[in-house]
């Protein structure tokens, strides 16, 4: 998998997936689960068959290298100003540093997802989004005049999913995107909230 001792990352997409196809192709599996060519993404695609569920479920699988970089200059991070987040907070995120993962035949591409494993992400309030319009399905609930009644009953509900250690996996309910997630890091979520809804102006800006 190496060239002039480097690690070449296409090498290690095909050993990877060829690893996981070797897992995936056991007889009580053969069936219920098929993975996907290699492609441009640096994951491995999984698509896996649930009995009681009527479409297969999508899992991404990607090797990476805990490299543990430095965060570089061009990263721009922590801008200047800013109050967030905290330095002890910036100075655990140093710590962790930035991984690599196989995503260009040649090249390897930073991952900041370690960086991220104890915050709340985008793909978290996404969820939150998919469940409110499971709930409030029809457009005229999201008209203009109602965009800031469903923004605050998303937030509620984000409150509620925190408080409950739980927040489901929109296409699989039975995953919990707060599993891995710090219960400190969670109640200061729930204090933000809090403190937004009780006073929301200092949070926005013109």
């Amino acid at each position: 998998m190496t060239f002039d001792d480097d690690i070449v990352p296409i090498k290690v997409k095909r050993w990877f997936k060829s690893l996981v196809g070797e897992a995936v192709n056991q007889p009580k599996y053969r069936n219920l689960i098929t993975t996907d060519r290699i492609s441009s993404s640096p994951a491995t695609t999984l698509s896996v068959k649930f009995p009681d569920i009527d479409y297969p479920i999508s899992i991404d699988l990607c090797p990476m290298i805990e490299s543990q970089l430095e965060l570089r200059p061009e990263c721009h991070w922590p801008r200047p100003n800013s109050k967030r987040p905290s330095q002890q907070k910036r100075s655990a995120i140093r710590k962790v540093g930035v991984n690599e993962i196989a995503k260009e035949p040649f090249n390897w591409t930073l991952s900041f997802a370690a960086c991220l494993k104890s915050e709340l992400t985008s793909y978290h309030l996404k969820n939150v989004l998919f469940w409110e319009c499971e709930d409030h399905p029809f457009d005229t609930e999201w008209q203009q005049e109602l965009l800031a009644a469903r923004v605050k009953s998303m937030t509620y509900r984000l409150l509620a999913y925190i408080q409950r250690g739980n927040l489901p996996l929109y296409f699989h309910d039975g995953v919990n995107l707060f599993s891995n997630k710090d219960k400190a890091v969670l109640q200061k979520v729930v204090n933000n909230i809090k403190a937004f809804l009780e006073q929301p102006k200092p949070y926005l800006s013109e």
